[in-house]
């Protein structure tokens, strides 16, 4: 699935203790022939406004790992940045993420980071 682009949509699961927010799945999002891997990791908020953690696949024999950046909303309804990871295959890849309040908030959030022409250089820039 290399150069392919995926978009996989997973409920996930908050649970804040201050400034560090523990993060799991509760979906899968897309079937595991398709490359689908429940995960968890860490977030931890910085200067309430930026999330930076990591996260884990949380299947068994899943390698899955990596970095996540994101930028909150302002007003906390929101967030958008990047992941950056190990597949399972072993090559480093990278893509958008967002959160929003529902499936399609978040997939919107996805189609504006993929507009952004500074947002889609920078993507381009890190994948070259």
């Amino acid at each position: 699935m290399q150069g392919q682009e995926v978009i996989t949509a997973q409920e996930v699961l908050f649970r804040q203790q201050g400034e560090l927010i523990h993060v799991e799945t509760i979906t899968r999002g897309i079937d595991v022939e398709e490359g689908g891997y429940m995960w968890r990791g860490e977030l931890r908020l910085w200067d309430n406004e930026i999330l930076m953690g990591w996260y884990a696949a949380a299947d068994g024999a899943v390698r899955s790992k990596g970095t996540m950046y994101f930028v909150l909303h302002p007003h906390g309804v929101s967030m958008k940045g990047r992941w950056v990871g190990l597949s399972y295959d072993g090559e480093i890849m990278t893509g958008w993420g967002a959160i929003g309040k529902n499936e399609e908030d978040a997939r919107a959030l996805i189609e504006e980071l993929k507009r952004d022409p500074a947002a889609a250089k920078a993507l381009e820039t890190a994948m070259s």
